[in-house]
């Protein structure tokens, strides 16, 4: 759900869906939690692959870069995670990479994080 002007109203595609190259793919968290499975198992990308995107690396400035293929990536490298969102959509996983565990987040609003309730003018 989306608000404008002050009413919810389902929001899901865009008519230029598919000009980018991300979004538009559907998960649930079964799936998400296979997909994680996966790739601790490293059946999905190597170890030595997914060892790369999760390393920082220094910018031509000096300055070292914490972000990895896609990942946010902590200082500590003890976690990673990925935000994303799309029209009626927003998501965060975090990632614990010496525990076997993730957070995940999925939301079914792409409000900017302010509750919009129907009929409401109020966000």
């Amino acid at each position: 759900m989306n608000g404008k002007n002050g009413k919810a109203e389902l929001a899901d595609l865009y008519n230029i869906d598919g000009v980018f190259g991300d979004g538009n793919m559907y998960a649930s968290a079964p799936d998400l939690q296979k997909w994680s499975q996966a790739l601790r198992e490293h059946k999905l990308v190597s170890e030595a692959t997914q060892a790369e995107a999760f390393k920082p690396f220094t910018l031509t400035s000096g300055a070292k870069s914490y972000y990895g293929f896609g990942w946010g990536l902590q200082p500590d490298g003890i976690s990673v995670s990925h935000t994303g969102g799309w029209v009626g959509f927003r998501n965060f996983i975090l990632r614990d990479l010496e525990g076997a565990y993730d957070v995940v987040f999925l939301s079914n609003s792409s409000a900017d994080g302010r509750a919009v309730r129907p009929g409401s003018s109020k966000r």
